[in-house]
C-alpha cells in the first residue's frame, strides 16, 4: 500500500515548492474557467497544507502569498469586464483571503511542531537524545525481519560504563549526566548514519550495525572504544567500557533473545577484568 506521508516526508523542500507552485497554478486555472460565481478558495489550501507540513515554514508562507496572488488574478480575470469589483471590495476580499491562508498555515505549523516534539519524546532518550529502548526494539525488530528475509548478516554490541556508580557517588548526578551525554555523542560520531545507537537505561548503551560482518564490525567496535577512552581521558572521567558483541549470521528469533546474548557477553567482559570486548559469531 502506498504511504503518501512517508513519500512526501522523504522529499526535499525544493521538490515540495515546485509541486506547490504547480498545484496553485492548476487550482488558479480551474478557478478562472469555472467563473467567479463558484468559490475555489478552499482548494488553494491543498498546496499550502502540503508545503507547510512537509516543507519549511518559509516555504509555507511563500505558498500562501502565491495562492493569494493567483486567486486575485483568477478572480479579476473571471469578472473582467462584465462584473469588476470596486477596488475597496477587491482589497478587502484580498486581505481576507491572504489572512485566511496565512492563519491556516501558521496553525498547521504549530501543530507540526507539537507533533514533532511529541514524536521526539516518544522515540528519544530525554538526556542523551539517542533513541530510547522502546524505539530501539522497534528498529531491531525491523532489522531482524530484513535479515531473515534477505539472509543478511548484522552485528549488535552492548556496552556498559565501568565504575559509573563511583562517578555519581563521588561527583554527583549532574557530572554523571554530562558523562552519559559525552558517551552518547562519542558513539554517534563514531558510526555510520545507517547504524543505530540507543541508550537502554542507566549507563548501558546498544549499537546495531546493519549488514556488517565480523571482519568489518570488529574494527568499528574497537574504534568506538578507543574514541570513548580518549574522550574520558581528556575530560578527566576515571571510567572504562566493557563491550559484548555478537555478529549474527542468521537472524535471532526475537529482539529479547538478541539483547540477552549481547548482554551476557558484556557481563562476561566485566567479569574478565573490564575494559574489554567480548565478540562472537553465531547462527542464533
Amino acid at each position: 500500500m502506498f504511504d503518501i506521508v512517508a513519500y512526501f516526508s522523504q522529499k526535499r523542500t525544493n521538490f515540495l515548492i515546485l509541486l506547490g507552485v504547480l498545484l496553485v497554478l492548476a487550482v488558479g486555472l480551474i478557478d478562472y474557467f469555472t467563473g467567479y460565481l463558484i468559490s475555489f478558495s478552499i482548494f488553494y489550501l491543498v498546496p499550502i497544507l502540503l508545503v507547510t507540513w512537509f516543507g519549511k515554514k518559509a516555504a509555507g508562507i511563500a505558498t500562501c502569498i502565491l495562492s493569494f496572488v493567483v486567486w486575485i488574478i483568477a478572480d479579476v480575470a473571471a469578472r473582467w469586464p462584465q462584473q469588476p469589483d470596486p477596488l475597496p471590495i477587491l482589497f478587502w476580499n484580498a486581505c481576507i483571503r491572504l489572512g485566511f491562508f496565512l492563519i491556516t498555515s501558521f496553525i498547521l505549523f504549530l501543530l507540526k511542531r507539537s507533533y514533532e516534539r511529541e514524536r521526539e519524546l516518544a522515540t528519544r532518550d530525554y538526556l542523551t537524545k539517542l533513541f530510547n529502548s522502546r524505539f530501539f526494539f522497534k528498529l531491531a525488530a525491523g532489522e531482524i525481519d530484513r535479515a531473515r528475509r534477505y539472509n543478511r548478516v548484522f552485528t549488535v554490541s552492548y556496552l556498559d560504563i565501568d565504575n559509573f556508580k563511583d562517578i555519581n557517588d563521588n561527583f554527583g548526578h549532574k557530572v554523571g549526566d554530562s558523562l552519559l551525554c559525552l558517551v552518547g555523542g562519542t558513539i554517534k560520531r563514531s558510526i555510520r548514519n545507517v547504524d543505530v545507537v540507543a541508550r537502554l537505561g542507566g549507563d548501558e548503551f546498544i549499537i546495531m550495525l546493519p549488514e556488517t560482518e565480523f571482519v568489518n564490525s570488529k574494527p568499528v567496535i574497537q574504534r568506538i572504544q578507543n574514541n570513548l577512552l580518549e574522550n574520558m581521558r581528556k575530560n578527566g572521567y576515571p571510567v572504562t567500557f566493557s563491550f559484548g558483541a555478537v555478529t549474527f549470521l542468521t537472524a535471532p528469533a526475537t529482539v529479547d533473545k538478541m539483547i540477552h546474548m549481547v548482554d551476557t557477553l558484556m557481563y562476561s567482559a566485566k567479569q574478565n577484568g573490564k575494559n574489554r570486548v567480548e565478540h562472537i559469531i553465531t547462527k542464533a
